[in-house]
């Protein structure tokens, strides 16, 4: 069979939390009949190769992570790749100072929930603000060493959804300073 007249579509992966917080477990369902196909993935944020380890029903991974993975038919990659990050925000509590549009479906949660949105902001995985600016106060429970910061956003101008204007990070050790 040659790669070409492989049809391959990337599984629906699974992402279950658990209760201490510290591990998450991802499995996955095949979408294809593609015999020999495998998918592959790394945690660093790297391109998953034929060398990637396998990713075979469920698996436990230990947070922070960042997840990488694609479909591979005789070493070579097929299809689309999959791609989110857990990080020590995950599932952290979130206080919104406004209340956000009931037209995104998205809460506070939503920005911890460690589904990244896609090109619908009506499929529940993006809050939005109409007149009010955003502003997120972002609990980790105890003090943390923070290497990197990063926003995600989308920009739809046909919907009325644009850039934002201003993005300031603040961080304190007691919520108030």
């Amino acid at each position: 069979m040659k790669i070409k007249e492989v049809w391959t579509e990337l599984p629906t992966f699974t992402m279950v939390p658990f209760p201490s917080g510290d591990s998450v477990e991802i499995s996955f369902r095949r979408n294809d009949p593609a015999e020999g196909a495998t998918v592959r993935y790394t945690l660093d944020g790297s391109a998953p190769n034929s060398n990637s380890p396998e990713l075979i029903g469920t698996t436990r991974f230990a947070i922070p992570f960042n997840f990488r993975a694609g479909m591979f038919f005789a070493d070579a990659a097929v299809g689309t790749e999959t791609a989110f990050g857990i990080t020590e925000a995950f599932r952290a509590p979130v206080h919104l100072k406004n209340e956000p549009s009931s037209k995104y479906g998205g809460s506070g949660a939503t920005l911890t929930d460690g589904i990244l949105g896609g090109m619908s902001f009506t499929n529940g995985t993006w809050i939005g603000f109409e007149g009010e600016d955003c502003e997120a106060v972002l609990d980790l429970g105890s003090r943390k060493t923070i290497q990197e910061i990063s926003l995600g956003y989308l920009v739809n101008v046909a919907s009325w959804i644009f850039e934002p204007i201003q993005i300031v990070f603040e961080v304190s050790a007691d919520g108030k300073q």
